[in-house]
């Protein structure tokens, strides 16, 4: 592993976007009161320059884009401009970083002062032809709690701007969560909502939750079934959960899809981590889980599926392989960043010489435990490239 130190003190975040970039997002409010501006940077890895991306067009946040295309080259955002009929147009722009080209790929009218109010939009990238649009309207349910549960959804054929309604029952009565694109083929979709995000296990009776759905899809297909109306689009089943179980996240780490399931019941969560290749399924349980942040953290390290255990002050890794826990770290330091084959710490740490406490990191090889880097510098944030290069921000 390949580490090198981005000393840069007006970062204050950073994801890992392309060969060469990282992209950073910062948030501030709009002339619309409901909507907040999203600024996008990129920044050139090799020669720390900043820039701005169409600094010019304001990007609004309506909801959500989830980019599960595979394509590196572009960036998507929402801009807001009036018609000549005096309506709000909002604009679904791509931008392609090699060439710094933008175009309007979709768009679409509705009253700004209904979004983020009472009605959002979350915008499914599912390839460079093709996007989904979905609404989300706010639903008022029994115990007076309301939250966007209400879903109707556009295929957008964007070769020639043709639109489909998506009559798929499972989308419409459950919503898309996320879309992870595995390869070019093939994707996995999640449908419904958490009931973890906000007490919903409390609030929301057995009628009002929804059928949450994880399974594998291949996009061509999708895409077919969605565009010929059919009403149960094919869908590779891996997991499900309805009422007093939810699945409140999923992620693919290397050839690991990785998803948990919470029963409200008995308070106890069932981290899995799905072989891709394989097929094999390892499990643990986590257990007095009561809100999203009891949640275990789930990961593939050194291609080994651990779960870290976090109590005071002191990180312990259990190998869900061997079900022992086989590393220990307590060096009063915070676990910032867990990579392929490293661990970052970061925080506060005497000097030998002064004693006086400095800011302070380090990244710890895994499983040799070996110290590879050392710094006396405020660590800001980090990321792994996919040649495996670690980039740590610092002050």
């Amino acid at each position: 592993m390949d580490i090198k130190i981005l000393h840069d003190a007006d970062w204050k975040f950073a994801t890992y976007f392309s060969t060469n970039y990282v992209m950073e997002r910062t948030r501030q409010k709009s002339k619309f009161e409901n909507i907040d501006i999203i600024r996008y940077f990129l920044i050139d890895i090799n020669t720390n320059e900043h820039k701005e991306i169409l600094p010019n067009i304001e990007k609004y946040d309506i909801g959500g884009v989830v980019n599960a295309s595979l394509n590196p080259e572009y960036l998507y955002f929402t801009n807001i401009e009036r018609n000549d009929k005096g309506e709000e147009l909002f604009n679904i722009i791509r931008y392609c970083i090699s060439t710094e080209n933008m175009e309007s790929i979709y768009s679409f009218s509705n009253k700004i002062e209904l979004i983020n109010t009472v009605q959002r939009y979350r915008i499914f990238i599912i390839n460079d032809e093709a996007i989904i649009l979905q609404n989300e309207e706010l639903k008022l349910c029994k115990n007076d709690y309301s939250g966007y549960f209400k879903f109707n959804s556009f295929l957008i054929n964007l070769k020639d701007g043709s639109e489909f309604i998506i009559s798929d029952e499972n989308i419409i009565n459950n919503g898309i969560t996320d879309i992870i694109a595995v390869s070019e083929k093939q994707c996995i979709i999640k449908t419904g909502f958490s009931l973890v995000e906000d007490g919903r296990f409390s609030n929301l009776t057995q009628e009002e939750c929804s059928v949450e759905t994880i399974g594998f899809v291949n996009i061509s297909q999708m895409l077919s079934d969605l565009a010929i109306g059919h009403v149960n689009i094919s869908i590779d089943v891996i997991d499900q959960a309805f009422y007093e179980t939810t699945i409140p996240y999923m992620k693919v780490t290397q050839n690991y899809l990785i998803y948990s399931v919470v029963n409200n019941k008995n308070k106890t969560e069932e981290i899995k981590f799905y072989n891709m290749e394989t097929n094999e399924v390892k499990k643990c349980i986590n257990e007095d889980v009561n809100s999203s942040k009891d949640l275990a953290n789930a990961f593939i390290i050194n291609n080994n599926p651990y779960v870290c255990i976090e109590k005071n002050k002191s990180y312990q890794f259990l190998n869900i392989n061997s079900n022992k826990v086989d590393h220990h770290y307590h060096n009063n330091l915070k676990l910032v960043k867990i990579c392929k084959e490293a661990l970052v710490f970061a925080g506060m740490k005497k000097s030998f010489l002064i004693g006086k406490e400095k800011n302070y990191y380090e990244v710890i090889g895994f499983p040799s435990d070996k110290v590879l880097f050392k710094e006396n510098h405020e660590y800001i944030d980090s990321l792994e490239s996919d040649d495996d290069t670690l980039y740590i921000i610092t002050k």
